[in-house]
């Protein structure tokens, strides 16, 4: 065989080798990032914002809630009861807030501002979210480490993220052993920057939210959309 036809068929062979190759990183690549289907942006102060008074949401002990993105209702008994929620309008979420001085025991409220948060990891519950669904937390703040007390998961054939945003303050996003090695001393667990908005976190082993000294009115969401 020409010696410069066969450098030429090495040639060629070994190029299309290599575009399979990319082609097939950039789609193992693709799959293993998530979509982000809403623009990233800071949240504002006010956890019912955008929400009516009459939306019916999940209602959790400790003063956060559920809500779906269409506004809808359709939460079934099983999903609250998972949820340690009852069902309530926004209306009566926020008279209960503000009428309610302890709630689950972990906080403490004052004209309706959280001032303590659970101080360590240990002994949290767990929240799923389903498809299309989204926990905002009541505003805390505190000294030294606050840790938000529940384990996030994304609800059963829902994929392994979710997307998580830090308002008032800088904090952290990690799973239970991360949380306890930042208690103990040795920082773990994702940046959460309130500039940046949106981060999409892996959440397969049911994460948590904790932030060092925030500032007063820090809050946080965590959705599945």
């Amino acid at each position: 065989m020409d010696k410069k036809y066969f450098r030429f068929i090495t040639k060629t062979v070994l190029a299309f080798s290599l575009i399979g190759v990319s082609a097939l990183s950039s789609n193992v690549f693709a799959a293993e990032k998530p979509a982000n289907p809403l623009p990233s942006k800071p949240l504002s102060n006010d956890p019912y914002e955008g929400l009516k008074d009459n939306q019916v949401v999940i209602a959790c002990p400790e003063g956060g809630f559920i809500v779906k993105k269409d506004g809808s209702s359709n939460f079934s008994k099983e999903h609250v009861e998972e949820n340690d929620g009852v069902l309530m309008t926004v209306k009566e979420l926020k008279q209960q807030n503000k009428k309610d001085p302890t709630v689950s025991g972990d906080k403490l409220f004052n004209n309706g501002i959280t001032l303590f948060r659970g101080p360590s990891p240990y002994g949290v519950s767990v929240r799923y979210l389903a498809n299309g669904e989204a926990y905002r937390s009541e505003p805390f703040s505190g000294s030294g480490w606050r840790f938000s007390g529940y384990r996030f998961y994304p609800a059963s054939g829902t994929g392994g993220y979710l997307a998580w945003t830090s308002s008032g303050d800088d904090g952290r996003v990690g799973d239970l052993g991360q949380a306890i090695s930042t208690y103990k001393g040795s920082l773990a667990g994702t940046a959460l920057y309130a500039r940046e908005g949106r981060k999409y976190i892996w959440s397969q082993n049911g994460m948590l939210y904790y932030t060092f000294n925030p500032v007063s009115g820090t809050r946080y969401v965590v959705e599945n959309w």
